[in-house]
């Protein structure tokens, strides 16, 4: 049995850009290993506080435990795919061991996408662009697994779709997920607001 990723635990972090001080002394603990909602108003923070854990920003003060960068997927709310690959290609060019391909047949399968596998981004759709862009954070094989918002623009089945997918795929990783829907919130084991 593998061993339970660790918490992440952010201390005393502040973080401004210029004038606008989006926290100052902020303390949380992500417990590893669990899927944690990450809820609150527009404009608190949710999305900053991922990029603080991903690395993509660096606190002022404070520090961030728990967190390897080379361990980190990200969802981001736009699908961040490259133009130049195939649908396919986008899943599989993050993998950590290039022998899951199978792991990754069933995810389009499941995901309502093996028909678009060999489709570029362009000729997809926004919603099968947002959930390739999921897809592959959880093809990646990594432990810590950030969805901001990841259903956000999908109709109401292909979000119930999705979050299937990600509720299966995700025991034993340490999944932070942005969100206001109260869906997405049950499929959490902890909720923090901020």
């Amino acid at each position: 049995m593998s061993e339970r990723p660790p918490d992440i635990r952010l201390l005393g972090i502040r973080k401004a850009f210029g004038d606008h001080v989006v926290f100052d002394g902020l303390n949380l603990v992500f417990p590893g290993g669990t899927t944690t909602a990450l809820t609150g108003s527009s404009g608190c923070g949710k999305t900053t506080l991922l990029r603080l854990i991903a690395h993509l920003e660096t606190p002022d003060t404070g520090t961030i435990t728990g967190v390897h960068q080379g361990d980190i997927a990200y969802a981001f709310q736009e699908p961040r795919l490259f133009p130049q690959l195939t649908a396919f290609d986008n899943a599989v060019c993050v993998m950590q061991d290039p022998k899951q391909k199978d792991f990754v047949h069933t995810l389009f399968r499941e995901a309502g996408l093996e028909t678009a596998k060999m489709l570029y981004p362009s000729q997809l759709s926004g919603g099968m662009r947002q959930r390739l862009s999921v897809l592959r954070a959880l093809a990646s094989g990594r432990k810590l697994i950030l969805l901001d918002e990841p259903v956000k623009e999908l109709d109401a089945e292909t979000a119930g779709l999705l979050r299937g997918i990600i509720r299966r795929h995700t025991a034993g990783h340490t999944v932070i997920w942005v969100t206001h829907d109260e869906k997405d919130i049950a499929c959490a084991e902890t909720t923090i607001t901020l």
